[in-house]
């Protein structure tokens, strides 16, 4: 019987350009271009092998369609698993920093990695690494941060006054306290007795130092905002670069410190801001803190704990940052900062129960969230709580987004009527030829607009999800005008549309995200609102060359003769049945990757 701890050769086959497999693998070994194929193999499988070994990988660097993010990531959750990363330093020095990349990562999101620079080394490198000690957290553990006269100062503010709002971060917050910073804090904070925590350099240890040095029995909140976490994956200016995990233990016991000293306030946990340092283009610094807040979000209950993402305003289409929301890509500018606190403005005027602090709402409705408008045969809050309790454990490989015509598909959850009845799916067939065996997630809403959309994704539908593939398809109610919500122009919904996107490239940097143009509606092409349609397609199609987006429209196969839209596709001329839904399933089921 072999030794696992020592032998690397469970593999049928090692050479450049090839992948090495076999039944249950302990090891799996790629060399070269056979690297990236192995990145690739491994990144959305469930069963890991034990042990991965990369040799002078090459193409690790090359980025998905619509991404800024390398195609090939490590897995998402390699705890457990050892990387070997054999870098020979004569590589060309892009390949190697994207090795070095996908290393960091690896290592980042707490899996076992170490890097060598001789093959020979392999053995004694897959055997350090399972018998490694595992080491003290040191996130978790309070110690005295550098800026000893702040913490004095604000130490004595909290002892001569009694504040409603509790800012705790690092540079990022401490910003806020810049002098052209101020008429960002006045418009939001200025009239609601805040006071700013933040300290430049810190990380999580420290303000948990100085929360336990703090006499907190002064204070009694209304509401603690948290953004924390960057300077504890820096790993130029701190001698230990923390994982994922750790920095999130890290935030988890600033939560319960403050929950235990001020039981009755309520908490916002921000997402960790996407910035790099000192480069646009995304490093594992930002693909850490992403793990650090799918970690986090979990902390959060929606009552007492929320949790608060606007990253999607620092971002462009692809993913990567803004040059205009950062000053260096990692601090938000005067821009990046107005952005952010008018994003997160609408949870705080909730939890404070105050008014909202914002000039004014957008003219274009399609943008702004909102929740439920209309009414329809089942209950929209309770079919949003069933995917929040089902959408982890579900674990989707492919998520749908999307209204009525992708709510009454099939999938999970059920459709269920408001008087408890399950309704049929409307295209069973075409379903499974679509989508067969895979794991999916059906997140359309009848009756949903853009705006309902993007409420539902700022409530976390999609929060803590690696789906491979996403399939948006919305914007055919923004042409309806009814009492409660008025219909949007062309160009509104296609700003809809791609706010939408905006917000699902910025929670899943790497997934495929297929977006349909809307589908035809009304029998007659010369009817108003199949005039609109083809007007907001226009717009989505130039949107999706300009951005290099998948993008699918149907149109030719769901019309007839002279443009007419059957009945036989179309039961109602708006939602397919089962033929029309294969069409569908037919036009991007090439496109899905698992």
């Amino acid at each position: 019987m072999m030794n696992k701890t020592l032998t690397l050769t469970i593999f049928v086959a090692f050479c450049a350009g090839a992948v090495a497999h076999a039944q249950s693998p302990v090891t799996l070994k790629g060399e070269g271009e056979g690297a990236r194929q192995l990145a690739l193999d491994i990144e959305y499988r469930e069963n890991l092998p034990e042990n991965v070994i990369m040799v002078n990988p090459v193409g690790l660097g090359k980025k998905a369609k619509s991404s800024a993010f390398p195609e090939a990531l490590p897995p998402y959750y390699p705890e457990g698993h050892n990387l070997v990363m054999v870098l020979d330093e004569r590589m060309p020095e892009g390949e190697k920093q994207a090795a070095l990349l996908y290393y960091k990562t690896w290592k980042g999101w707490d899996g076992n990695a170490m890097l060598i620079s001789s093959c020979d080394s392999i053995a004694i490198a897959i055997r350090s690494l399972q018998t490694a000690e595992k080491k003290a957290n040191p996130a978790v553990i309070p110690t005295e941060g550098p800026k000893k006269k702040r913490h004095a100062a604000k130490a004595e503010l909290l002892q001569k006054n009694k504040y409603d709002v509790v800012f705790l971060g690092n540079s990022i917050m401490n910003n806020m306290e810049r002098p052209d910073y101020q008429p960002i804090w006045e418009k939001y904070f200025g009239d609601r007795n805040a006071v700013n925590l933040a300290t430049s350099g810190y990380r999580t240890e420290n303000l948990l130092w100085d929360l336990d040095d703090f006499d907190l029995t002064t204070q009694a909140p209304k509401l603690c905002i948290i953004g924390i976490g960057t300077n504890n994956v820096n790993e130029t200016h701190y001698r230990y670069r923390c994982t994922a995990r750790e920095v999130a233990e890290g935030t988890k016991a600033l939560l319960d410190r403050v929950r235990t000293a001020w039981p009755e306030t309520k908490v916002i946990l921000l997402r960790c801001f996407p910035g790099n340092y000192k480069e646009q283009a995304p490093a594992s610094h930002r693909l850490i803190l992403n793990k650090v807040s799918d970690i986090v979000r979990t902390y959060a209950d929606g009552k007492n704990v929320y949790f608060c993402d606007v990253n999607h305003v620092f971002l462009n289409i692809d993913g990567s940052l803004r040059e205009d929301m950062f000053y260096d890509w990692l601090h938000p500018s005067y821009e990046g900062s107005e952005a952010w606190f008018r994003a997160m403005e609408p949870l705080v005027s909730s939890v404070l129960g105050d008014r909202d602090h914002r000039d004014s709402l957008p003219e274009n409705t399609a943008v702004e969230p909102v929740s439920k408008l209309e009414n329809d045969r089942y209950d929209w809050f309770q079919r949003h709580d069933r995917i929040m309790a089902i959408k982890d454990s579900l674990k989707p490989q492919i998520v749908l987004i999307g209204d009525s015509i992708t709510h009454f598909w099939g999938g999970k959850p059920d459709d269920i009527a408001k008087d408890g009845r399950i309704i049929p799916p409307a295209g069973p067939e075409s379903w499974a030829y679509a989508f067969g065996d895979s794991r999916v997630l059906n997140i359309g809403f009848g009756w949903d607009r853009t705006q309902n959309v993007l409420w539902r994704l700022d409530h976390g539908e999609l929060d803590g999800l690696h789906p491979s593939t996403v399939i948006l398809n919305i914007g055919t109610n923004n042409t309806s005008n009814t009492k409660n919500a008025r219909n949007n122009t062309p160009e509104e919904i296609a700003e809809g549309v791609r706010e939408v996107y905006l917000r699902i490239r910025s929670k899943l940097p790497d997934t495929r995200i297929i977006l349909m143009a809307v589908f035809p509606r009304n029998e007659s092409p010369d009817s108003e609102r199949r005039k609109a349609v083809i007007k907001i397609d226009e717009q989505l199609e130039k949107f999706a060359k300009e951005n290099d987006l998948y993008f699918v429209k149907v149109w030719d196969e769901f019309l007839g003769e002279n443009g007419i839209l059957p009945k036989e596709l179309f039961y109602d001329f708006t939602h397919p049945t089962d033929k029309g839904y294969m069409f569908w399933a037919k036009a991007i089921k090439p496109l899905i990757v698992l």
